[in-house]
């Protein structure tokens, strides 16, 4: 049961168990079965292990109204760290859609390795950053782009955050250039080659196409999102995600007492 904390501390031993018997049932199940096997022993074992199990018809899902936010939202923390950090986020495009994996190749273009704008312009150029990672954290609904900044030794979260938006103003101007655009298509690929090695992500993959594309088979589809874009696309792609507001969290060292 998935939930805050106090949702389930407020949960009575009914409302579990309403909760279970009424998601947890074959009907909103995928099953895959990968391995050495041959299809029909494979049907004939889900069959005969899993085929007494009730499937009660679902009730209808809740209609999902994407709320923007109307403003950027700001948040001051402080923990136990020893450095600061700064973490920025847009709501962006659901997971498989096609504006979704330009959003993929915008994070890889702007913060995923050593040669991505941001890694380039903050640890290497300015010194500023000690580690910089962007993210397009994919959902069902909605989705989150992500900027998580790691602070260096004497500089300023402020100071970071001023060179950051200075950086997607060049690259909302400009937008990627081919080569850039080029190997961040090559890392997504070479990622989806090495989810492939294994058994258990090759059944994660499938699982998951067919939850979001409703076909198991449709790898040739999902990598086809990033060959379709372009750099134009891209450019596109961050102006919609980063020209909206945002949240921007801070967080400081706790002082020492």
């Amino acid at each position: 049961m998935i939930g805050s904390a106090r949702d389930l501390e407020a949960a009575k031993l009914a409302d579990v168990t309403h909760f279970f018997a009424t998601w947890y049932v074959p009907g909103n199940a995928i099953l895959a079965v990968v391995g050495d096997v041959e299809p029909e022993a494979a049907f004939a074992a889900v069959e005969k292990y899993l085929g007494w199990i009730d499937s009660p018809r679902l009730p209808p899902r809740n209609a999902f109204a994407r709320k923007p936010l109307a403003k950027e939202e700001r948040l001051q923390l402080t923990d136990r760290v020893e450095l600061p950090r700064l973490l920025i986020g847009w709501q962006s495009p659901k997971n498989g859609t096609q504006a979704d994996a330009e959003c993929e190749l915008l994070a890889a273009i702007l913060g995923r390795g050593k040669a991505s704008r941001l890694y380039d312009r903050l640890v290497h150029k300015d010194g500023s950053a000690a580690t910089v990672e962007v993210t397009q954290d994919s959902r069902e609904a909605q989705s989150v782009f992500g900027i998580n900044v790691l602070a260096a030794p004497g500089h300023t979260l402020g100071e970071i955050l001023s060179a950051v938006d200075d950086e997607l103003k060049t690259f909302l101007a400009t937008g990627p250039g081919q080569a850039e655009l080029d190997a961040a298509r090559t890392g997504v690929y070479t990622g989806f080659a090495r989810d492939l090695e294994g058994l258990v992500p090759r059944a994660i993959r499938l699982t998951s196409y067919q939850l979001d594309f409703g076909a198991a088979d449709s790898l040739k589809r999902d990598l086809n999102r990033y060959e379709t874009a372009t750099p134009e696309s891209v450019r596109d792609a961050a102006a919609r995600v980063l020209g909206a507001p945002r949240v921007v969290v801070e967080v400081a060292p706790a002082v020492q007492r």
